[in-house]
């Protein structure tokens, strides 16, 4: 059995907007092409869960074949200049061997193979023919677009995939502009989904006003722990916890229970071990915890352990004062 003094404290404004689910960006990534090739395979497809730098797809491209070749030829002539060392071909030849060397290795990179990959073909280790790359995925997350199909012809830009982690999205609320002015970034935000409620958190607030609507957008951030939940473009009701108010009196959720007669209790401990059992008045939800009326400030209540003592007095096994 765990108890708790409350006493007043501020009460946060609570304010309601309608909100439709986005895609979080900063943990999505689509994946294009930076120069025109042709897909000679596919390694992922819709609806995969990856990890970073999980191939997803197979390219050709003569332009990758011409920097590749280029890059064998600036390797070995590198190679050769700095096994006779600068003192034999002298330093402008050394230094301009070694960045041509370098910048043909950027060239590469710039095309979409990343370092290792670079390094990998330099060492033979990677089996592919002149021209082939895999492009790999830049984050991790969930496969949510693939438009292409084998052997199609894409040009520089054409996104292939689009990758997002589900497990945290953002919430778009419409709020009235005078509500706005009251809420500030990291203030808590409940969405609610179906019948259920998540806790998440205000993370930005727009700066420009919509003139059609005279509303601002206030984005929320939700960390679910399952996937799936939330798709981007569905409409959701949000409740924001805005700056403090006036006083009250606030309880954990958990220490309300409902008497035989339908009515809202708390136990106040008396003396250690005696309680008595106050009728009070539900008034804000807020995360986690419920404003009340009829207890006074410096009452010590029932946190844990009141669903126990409600089941007994139901059961008859004892009785306690009721006011």
């Amino acid at each position: 059995m765990q108890t708790k003094q409350i006493d007043l404290q501020p009460i946060p404004e609570i304010i309601t907007a309608p909100g439709e689910v986005q895609l979080n960006a900063y943990r999505s990534a689509r994946v294009s092409t930076r120069i025109p090739a042709q897909v000679v395979s596919r390694m992922a497809k819709l609806g995969d869960v990856v990890e970073k730098d999980t191939p997803l797809v197979l390219l050709t491209s003569v332009d990758m074949a011409e920097a590749q070749g280029a890059l064998q030829i600036a390797a070995r002539e590198w190679e050769r200049v700095r096994g006779l060392g600068k003192s034999v071909v002298g330093e402008s030849r050394y230094i301009e061997s070694r960045v041509a060397f370098e910048q043909a290795q950027s060239r590469l990179q710039a095309f979409g193979m990343t370092e290792i990959q670079v390094d990998r073909f330099l060492r033979g280790e990677d089996k592919l023919q002149l021209g082939q790359f895999r492009l790999l995925a830049p984050v991790e997350g969930t496969i949510i677009e693939d438009e292409f199909v084998v052997g199609q012809y894409v040009e520089t830009g054409t996104t292939l995939f689009f990758i997002t982690d589900e497990s945290s999205v953002w919430v778009e609320a419409t709020v009235q502009a005078s509500d706005a002015r009251a809420i500030d970034p990291g203030e808590p935000a409940r969405v609610r989904i179906g019948k259920e409620w998540y806790q998440g958190k205000v993370v930005q607030k727009r700066h420009r006003l919509d003139e059609s609507t005279r509303t601002m957008g206030v984005r929320i951030e939700l960390e679910l722990n399952t996937e799936n939940l939330l798709h981007s473009g569905e409409f959701v009701e949000v409740a924001i916890e805005a700056n403090q108010g006036e006083p009250g009196m606030l309880v954990p959720e958990r220490a309300l229970n409902r008497n035989s007669a339908g009515e809202w209790v708390l136990f106040v401990q008396e003396v250690p071990g005696k309680y008595r059992q106050v009728d009070v008045q539900r008034l804000k939800e807020l995360s986690g915890k419920v404003e009340v009326a009829g207890v006074k400030p410096g009452t010590t209540v029932v946190t844990d352990g009141a669903f126990y003592l409600n089941s007994e007095i139901a059961k008859g096994s004892f009785s306690v004062h009721n006011h």
